[in-house]
């Protein structure tokens, strides 16, 4: 117990500074063309810092880096460690996460997300967010790889995944990319849900086998790929154990 609250006197002073000088960085640097590398760079920097500061021992079974292509990643969601554990973990592919568009709403932090190219997913206006995904599908197929929760929120449950939103499995319809399912074991445990106390935890990704979508689905089986992918997944999580 003194062991955490000792590395909880030094994470949390550390992760604010660290957060607030990336996101300025990346607010002023983004003002500018032609810095999208750096600005990668910087917000790699702060994932990995913040993995080492919290302790995580980060084992990575990932996708092959080889596949000279971008991706949709589908992951779980079990604490907000996810995001620089996963960004750590997939950094060959620089994945721009679709989250909430009340997180971009927030001050500073919302203008670092927009100018990162991570993209707003508007959940309580149907039209709205169907333009968004579309948005998002158009990003896809111009290079980028992007990071779903289809969960939509954390889960407490490290075994079980929650049901899962359509509007991933819709944006992975209409874009033309290979979809891995991708699993992030432990930091449920390292920060639970509520909690703000930071725990040095064994943390595990692994990643399943890319699905050819459009091979195989199309927009009206948008139900049946999610039960698919939910399915992989649900394997991947029970087999995984840190």
């Amino acid at each position: 117990m003194g062991t955490v609250i000792i590395r909880n006197i030094f994470f949390i002073p550390f992760f604010l500074v660290i957060t607030l000088v990336i996101v300025f960085s990346v607010c002023l640097a983004g003002l500018f063309p032609g810095t999208k590398s750096l600005l990668q760079k910087l917000e790699l920097f702060w994932a990995r810092a913040t993995v080492l500061a919290a302790g995580l021992k980060l084992e990575k079974r990932p996708v092959d880096s080889g596949l000279q292509t971008n991706m949709i990643f589908i992951g779980n969601h079990q604490s907000w460690l996810d995001i620089p554990v996963l960004l750590t973990a997939l950094a060959p592919y620089a994945p721009r996460f679709v989250a909430k568009e009340a997180l971009f709403k927030i001050p500073i932090f919302g203008t670092g997300m927009k100018r990162m190219g991570h993209l707003a997913i508007d959940r309580g206006n149907n039209r709205k967010g169907m333009r968004d995904i579309q948005q998002a599908a158009e990003k896809v197929n111009q290079g980028e790889s992007v990071l779903i929760f289809p969960e939509g929120t954390r889960n407490s449950d490290s075994r079980r995944l929650q049901d899962f939103h359509i509007g991933a499995f819709v944006l992975a319809l209409k874009a033309d990319r290979p979809v891995v399912p991708v699993i992030v074991q432990g930091t449920g445990q390292a920060l639970p849900r509520g909690s703000y106390a930071v725990r040095p935890k064994k943390v595990i990704v692994r990643t399943g086998e890319p699905l050819n979508v459009k091979a195989d689905y199309s927009l009206k089986d948008r139900g049946r790929l999610r039960d698919e992918v939910r399915a992989r997944m649900q394997e991947l999580l029970t087999e995984t154990k840190t």
